[in-house]
């Protein structure tokens, strides 16, 4: 939400959310906003961790590990999960250094919207700097929409297809890599292309807004149905 993490940078971010005409807003924090993370926040002297109880939320949703259940029109329910970590690099709030720890049987199975700071692997990741632990809990999951962001670089969307060719597609992905994974792909391809895709889809969104060498660009915000 923020550059430096400040309460008025904070403040100011959410006050202009709550001007904004949507039903329900609901955001994370991402590794700038160090103000809502107590671990940095109380051992760096820039910040002052009890000045978070004084933020006026209005009516957003501000989910860290934790659910929240919205009702819609019709009765329809979504269950929306939000975390904020990310893997450990720099000196930054919500981070992380055991991805299997941090990820493994932590999502709500009946979660339909997943929104994390960090992107699974080999998806939007700006060439496989995601997670592959949450790669594998959204595979378990399997919700109808993943929203994230972190690496501005891959902003954008796409449908990850829980089938055989996603799995094949993956392994030949992966740093460590073998040669029989390079060679089987191009059959998985040729499979998915006889027999076509069936299975549960789970759309992917990078929702970076800033972009550019010096963050100097800005995005145009993603719609999606589900």
């Amino acid at each position: 939400m923020t550059q430096n993490g400040t309460f008025e940078e904070l403040q100011a971010q959410l006050d202009w959310l709550n001007e904004q005409p949507h039903a329900e807003k609901i955001v994370i924090s991402g590794n700038h906003d160090m103000l809502l993370d107590y671990n940095f926040a109380s051992t760096d002297d820039r910040m002052t961790y009890g000045k978070r109880q004084q933020l006026h939320w209005g009516s957003i949703h501000y989910l860290q590990d934790t659910t929240v259940n919205l009702k819609f029109r019709g009765g329809r329910f979504i269950e929306v999960f939000g975390s904020p970590w990310t893997r450990k690099h720099g000196n930054w709030a919500f981070q992380y250094a055991d991805s299997g720890e941090q990820w493994r049987n932590r999502i709500p199975q009946d979660t339909d919207i997943l929104v994390t700071h960090m992107p699974p692997q080999c998806h939007l990741d700006l060439d496989g700097e995601g997670d592959p632990a949450l790669l594998q809990e959204i595979k378990r999951v399997k919700p109808k929409l993943h929203c994230f962001g972190h690496f501005h670089a891959s902003y954008g969307s796409e449908t990850m297809v829980h089938d055989s060719f996603e799995d094949a597609f993956e392994q030949a992905m992966q740093p460590q890599a073998s040669l029989w994974h390079l060679v089987m792909f191009p059959f998985a391809c040729l499979r998915s292309l006889l027999s076509g895709r069936v299975g549960p889809q789970t759309v992917l969104v990078n929702a970076s807004y800033v972009g550019g060498f010096l963050d100097d660009k800005r995005r145009e915000p993603i719609v999606v149905r589900i």
